[in-house]
């Protein structure tokens, strides 16, 4: 029986865990997590009364792979989406108090997060024309060249913070937010290209007789995302440990590819070994085995996210 060595509990590393055993019944797979608890940066908690989440509060329905997932776990039918009304009450704290969000045309025009240059900018958008050379930019460039310096260092820096927690200036456009990219290859502009892409859901949306949806929609659990974390740890049938570090990976011998060694006199042999952990942990498994590579991977940045929850 072929071995796996999941290395890392997180949403990532379980959901591979799961899927291998699911597309090969025949491995055997291990997953390993440093932490006391799995999940990584997902987790849901109950304070006095209170359900919130430490982490991610959803997913949106256009992550085939996140709804595919809970549907082969058996998911579906616990999902519910989130309240449109929490949807159009979003504030930025910009110039020393919490601006509402723009949610259409009139609270844009309304709107004293942006000044009058940049709305018009915005407007504006679909006449500019299209990037025509080849190679990619990042998102901060995109928001810049295709509206203005203040809509990009506000409302793009924001979006993109509160969605992959990442500096603007250092993601790949075409990485994070492919559906832009496309939208201004294929109609010349992103807003332009929203309204046509728009007009032409709900002209197929008519034909096929099913309702009009409205743009994305994020989706969670009543119970909240913690749910989706141990129905993935109930489903799996190889062995899910925690609190145990991985220290090195070195190569095996006859018996096994690779051997995982555990902070203490632990080992795991492999037939493969999926490091799913993060950069700097995987840095330093990786040192004695490949320095080149630990350099690699250490360089890879993360930002400090916190997560502040109101119960009233």
């Amino acid at each position: 029986m072929a071995r796996v060595v999941v290395v890392g509990g997180g949403i990532s590393g379980l959901a591979l865990a799961f899927r291998l055993e699911q597309l090969a019944g025949s491995l055997q797979v291990t997953v390993l997590e440093k932490r006391p608890r799995l999940g990584g940066t997902i987790g849901t908690e109950v304070q006095a009364g209170f359900r919130f989440e430490i982490g991610p509060n959803g997913f949106l329905d256009n992550q085939l792979s996140t709804w595919n997932l809970c549907g082969d776990l058996g998911l579906s039918d616990r999902l519910i989406p989130a309240s449109e009304i929490a949807r159009r009450h979003r504030f930025l704290y910009l110039r020393g108090q919490l601006r509402k969000l723009p949610t259409g045309l009139f609270s844009l025009l309304t709107s004293r997060t942006l000044s009058w240059r940049s709305k018009w900018a915005l407007l504006t958008e679909r006449f500019r024309k299209p990037r025509r050379q080849g190679g990619d930019e990042s998102v901060d460039a995109f928001a810049r060249r295709r509206t203005s310096d203040e809509i990009a260092e506000t409302l793009a820096d924001a979006f993109v913070t509160g969605i992959h927690a990442a500096d603007p200036a250092l993601l790949s456009v075409r990485a994070a937010f492919p559906r832009l990219a496309e939208l201004e290859a294929e109609y010349g502009s992103v807003t332009g290209g929203l309204v046509k892409a728009a007009r032409k859901r709900r002209q197929q949306a008519r034909a096929r007789g099913e309702p009009v949806r409205r743009g994305l929609r994020t989706w969670s659990f009543r119970e909240g995302l913690g749910l989706l974390i141990d129905t993935l740890r109930a489903r799996l049938r190889g062995p899910v440990l925690t609190g145990v570090g991985v220290r090195r990976l070195e190569p095996g011998g006859e018996d096994a590819a690779w051997l995982v060694r555990g902070e203490g006199q632990e080992c795991w042999p492999a037939d493969a070994v999926v490091l799913a952990c993060p950069g700097h942990e995987q840095s330093a498994i990786l040192a004695d085995l490949d320095s080149q590579l630990a350099a690699t991977v250490a360089e890879i940045p993360y930002n400090r996210v916190a997560v502040v929850v109101l119960g009233y």
